[in-house]
C-alpha cells in the first residue's frame, strides 16, 4: 500500500515488502513440503497433514502451533430443495438416519485426530454462547450406527413411496482433506443401504456452481454436500452459525443456507435469541435453536477442529488472528 505511513498505523509495521500467495496446490501434503524446504512460507487454505502434525508434536517442533477453534469443519448439509429420489432430503426419517451412519471418529483422524480435533454433535462447539452438551444420535465411540441407519432408512422409504434409494449426488471439493472425508462418508452410508454418486469439483465450483446457487440445486445437481463453517468471532458467536446456515429466510441465490433448511420454529428462536435482554437469556435461546435444528436433522454435524498452522523457519513473529483462523500477516517478519 503505497499510502501506507507508520506514524497513523500503531497496529502494523509493515515489515514485509509484499505476499505472493501461490495457487492450485491440491495436495496439502505438496503444500506441507514447500514450508519444510523454505521455498513456501506458510499455508494459505490448507490443513498441515495428520503425520506432519503427529511428528512435530512429538519432536517439539517450534514451527507447529495449535490454536483454539470456533467452527463446524466439515459438516454435511442436505439440499432440502432437491426433487431426487421423491425429495427424499426433506424426509426427516433419512436424514436422521445419515446422522446415525456417520463414523465421525474416523473423520477426526484425517484432520489429525483426538489431539486437536473433538467430534461434535451440536450446531454450536464448546466456547460459544448458548453451547449445551446434547447428543440426539449417538453411536459407540462416535463410530456410527449401520444397524439404527437401517431400521430409519426403511422408515423414510416407505414415507416416500420407494423400496430404495437411487444414489445421492454427493458433491465435494477435489483439495485439501475432503476427497478423504467424502470416501470414508460414502462407505458409511453404503453400509446401511444408501449408494451415492460422487461429484468431484474445485472449490469455487463447490460453492458457486453447486451449493450456494439457487438454480441447480432446485433441479438437484446435488442432494448432499460437504461444506465447513468457521464463526466470524470466539465467544458470543452463536448468531454467526444460526442466521447464516439455518435461517429459512435468508434462503436465495448466494446463500449461504444451503440446500434452504426453512423451520418456522428455529426462525422463531433465532429472533428471540437477537431480541434478548441480557447474555443468560440469549444463551438460554440459542440452546433452544442448536435443539431444534438437531431434532429436524438439518445437517451432520463431524467435529470442531483447533487449528494446527507451520511455518518455515524464516517467519518471525507469527501472532495468530482469531477472526481469520491464521497468522496476522500484517506484522509478520522474516529472517534473510
Amino acid at each position: 500500500n503505497p499510502a501506507w505511513k507508520a506514524e497513523t498505523d500503531p497496529l502494523r509495521k509493515a515489515y514485509v515488502d509484499g505476499i505472493q500467495v501461490i495457487q492450485g496446490q491440491a495436495s496439502p501434503d505438496a503444500a506441507q513440503q514447500q514450508v519444510e524446504a523454505g521455498t513456501a512460507d506458510l499455508l494459505w487454505d490448507h490443513v498441515p497433514p495428520s503425520p506432519t502434525i503427529s511428528t512435530m508434536k512429538a519432536s517439539g517442533d517450534k514451527r507447529l502451533a495449535i490454536f483454539p477453534g470456533s467452527n463446524t469443519n466439515p459438516f454435511l448439509k442436505f439440499n432440502f430443495q432437491s426433487p431426487n429420489n421423491n425429495k427424499a432430503m426433506d424426509n426427516l426419517k433419512i436424514r436422521q438416519a445419515i446422522n446415525f451412519a456417520i463414523n465421525k471418529d474416523a473423520l477426526v483422524k484425517v484432520y489429525g485426530g483426538h489431539s486437536i480435533n473433538k467430534p461434535l454433535t451440536t450446531v454450536l462447539p464448546p466456547g460459544s454462547l448458548g453451547f449445551q452438551q446434547s447428543n440426539l444420535y449417538p453411536t459407540p465411540n462416535h463410530q456410527g450406527d449401520a444397524n439404527k441407519c437401517k431400521a430409519l432408512l426403511a422408515e423414510g422409504l416407505q414415507e416416500i413411496g420407494q423400496s430404495s434409494l437411487q444414489p445421492l449426488i454427493y458433491v465435494y471439493r477435489n483439495s485439501s482433506n475432503h476427497p478423504k472425508v467424502t470416501a470414508s462418508v460414502a462407505d458409511n452410508l453404503k453400509q446401511c443401504g444408501i449408494p451415492t454418486k460422487l461429484q468431484s469439483t474445485t472449490p469455487d465450483d463447490f460453492y458457486g456452481k453447486f451449493l450456494s446457487a439457487t438454480a441447480p440445486s432446485k433441479e438437484g445437481k446435488w442432494d448432499i454436500a460437504g461444506p465447513g463453517w468457521n464463526a466470524d468471532w470466539p465467544g458470543v458467536n452463536a448468531r454467526t452459525f444460526f442466521q447464516p446456515l439455518f435461517d429459512g429466510r435468508n434462503c436465495g441465490e448466494g446463500s449461504t443456507n444451503y440446500g434452504c433448511y426453512n423451520s418456522a420454529a428455529t426462525n422463531k428462536l433465532i429472533d428471540q435469541a437477537l431480541a434478548a435482554k441480557t447474555q443468560d437469556e440469549a444463551a438460554r435461546l440459542w440452546a433452544q435453536a442448536d435443539q431444534q435444528v438437531m431434532r429436524d436433522a438439518a445437517f451432520v454435524p463431524f467435529m470442531v477442529q483447533q487449528n494446527p498452522l507451520t511455518r518455515s523457519t524464516r517467519v518471525n513473529n507469527a501472532l495468530y488472528l482469531a477472526t481469520s483462523q491464521l497468522y496476522d500477516y500484517t506484522n509478520i517478519w522474516l529472517s534473510k
